[in-house]
């Protein structure tokens, strides 16, 4: 029981004017102490309800807190302790997922288990665990999100309940539901003879395109969610090379934020796993050396057609000729 305040007053009951006025008195100084008087909320880490017969305060009911109390309130307040509290430590979690959820046993003794389930949007348990409760009366377990039951997409529970007792609490989390299946083929790489090997997540690729200026590999896409992009680069399209042809990292950009890879090399590819947001277009590849911008055909043809002009040029005047200045 915790007691904010409580005053008595003894009156001379035979003089009702004096009574009167000292009340009067008594009541007017704690009406001015109370405004002079700092202002300080009042924390329960319990349930709050008012004692039969007390003053109760209004819109109080429910809270765990009572704002802007002071030491001039005349109300007595018991509190009843919440046994267990349970939270999580995000409010959604994709497949692959970590969740961390952990709570308090109120006045439990170390050791004692507490029993831990999920439930899916639809009621099916998806999760059974245990958690131990520690000296200092929390508790913490990890779940992996994913799996064979995790099939659904919205809003799951977590309850946890200790064991013998009907002492429990619950919370909620966002599931995102299973991951989506990967998506493989082949698309052609302008102004090249060769195509792209790829495997992508949540979206679909759109195109392909060497800039031979830029010794880049530019892919467009479109995401219909968070996912990675998975692409077997052959040497011969792209590569970057140090001092004596060692090999060096690649330069990614994906809208131009800088996303982490992996990689993946052996003597003719190297292959990458980007991944990407869901509101992302485009992912760049930036190396030292790509193939010609001409494929081999178009390279040949070029090739013939200067030997040409260089002909014509020396049949009409013997010796190659530039402009004068």
């Amino acid at each position: 029981m915790i007691i904010i305040s409580h005053s008595y007053y003894n009156c001379d009951a035979q003089d009702t004017k004096l009574r009167t006025i000292q009340l009067f008195l008594i009541l007017s100084l704690a009406v001015v102490l109370s405004c002079l008087a700092p202002a300080y909320a009042v924390s329960f880490n319990c349930v709050p309800y008012f004692k039969t017969g007390a003053p109760s305060p209004q819109a109080i009911s429910n809270i765990t807190e009572i704002p802007n109390a002071t030491q001039e309130q005349w109300w007595i307040v018991d509190c009843k302790a919440i046994p267990v509290t349970l939270s999580t430590d995000r409010l959604s979690y994709e497949s692959g997922d970590t969740i961390v959820a952990s709570g308090t046993a109120v006045n439990t003794p170390a050791g004692i288990t507490m029993g831990v389930r999920v439930m899916a949007p639809n009621g099916n348990i998806v999760r059974v665990d245990q958690a131990t409760v520690g000296p200092d009366g929390t508790f913490t377990t990890r779940i992996v999100t994913g799996g064979p039951l995790w099939q659904q997409a919205g809003m799951y529970s977590i309850q946890a309940t200790m064991v013998n007792t009907q002492k429990s609490a619950s919370s909620e989390f966002y599931f995102s539901g299973p991951p989506a299946l990967p998506y493989s083929s082949f698309i052609p790489i302008t102004n090249t003879n060769k195509t792209l090997s790829y495997t992508i997540v949540n979206g679909n690729v759109s195109s392909a395109t060497i800039d031979a200026y830029m010794r880049s590999l530019t892919i467009g896409f479109h995401a219909s969610g968070k996912g990675v992009l998975t692409i077997d680069l052959p040497r011969t399209l792209i590569d970057s090379k140090g001092a004596n042809q060692t090999d060096l990292d690649f330069v990614v950009t994906s809208d131009g934020k800088v996303p982490a890879f992996e990689e993946t090399r052996n003597a003719t590819t190297r292959d990458l796993a980007i991944p990407f947001e869901a509101n992302m277009t485009q992912i760049r590849i930036i190396g030292t050396q790509v193939i010609p911008e001409f494929g081999s055909y178009s390279a040949a043809v070029l090739a013939v057609l200067v030997t040409v002009l260089i002909a014509v040029g020396l049949g009409r005047s013997g010796r190659l000729s530039y402009p004068g200045p």
